[in-house]
């Protein structure tokens, strides 16, 4: 919903109540005890009419202002989820390989390169810059099933790590085919 569009729906409703009361108020009213006729005074009908036109004035307002803030005014900043993917991607899983030390499990690199992949989507609306992602992602989850197995070869890795890995990068070729 666009941020006036609230404001604009209130303001509607009161105007078409404050024409309804007018309405009814032209309505000629017959009491019960004296059955006479009496009708709206001057004053009673001026109030009504000045409230028309000041709920007319204020949803007029409120379009105008609603119309008139830039479109992206509300959009959320899409390259810093990015870069904070990104970089504890690269502290978890690349940083501790590249020094010799101890890189986070796969199932966290995969959770982090996943979200890095769709912060990269969600940064963009061109379909290359997307596919693209995909494609890295893929390419990241070749790169941890081949570490998983060298683990695995010296001992330090599980079978179910193997086929959780063989996993990750099956899911991730997945997202790639898809997105051609």
């Amino acid at each position: 919903m666009r941020p006036g569009a609230l404001r604009l729906i209130v303001a509607n409703i009161m105007l078409m109540l404050c024409i309804k009361v007018m309405a009814e108020s032209h309505e000629v009213k017959i009491t019960q005890r004296s059955k006479t006729m009496r009708f709206m005074t001057t004053k009673k009908l001026l109030f009504g009419l000045g409230l028309a036109v000041g709920f007319a004035t204020l949803a007029a307002g409120l379009m105008a202002q609603s119309s008139t803030q830039p479109a992206g005014a509300n959009a959320p900043d899409r390259q810093k989820p990015l870069a904070a993917a990104k970089r504890t991607f690269e502290l978890l899983v690349v940083a501790p390989v590249k020094v010799g030390g101890r890189a986070a499990d796969a199932e966290t690199a995969y959770r982090w390169s996943v979200r890095w992949m769709e912060a990269e989507c969600d940064a963009t609306t061109d379909p290359e810059a997307r596919k693209f992602a995909r494609k890295a992602h893929a390419t990241r989850m070749q790169e941890l099933e081949k570490r998983v197995n060298q683990k695995y070869q010296s001992g330090e890795a599980t079978e179910g790590d193997v086929v959780a890995a063989e996993f990750y990068r099956l899911d991730a070729e997945n997202w790639r085919i898809a997105a051609r």
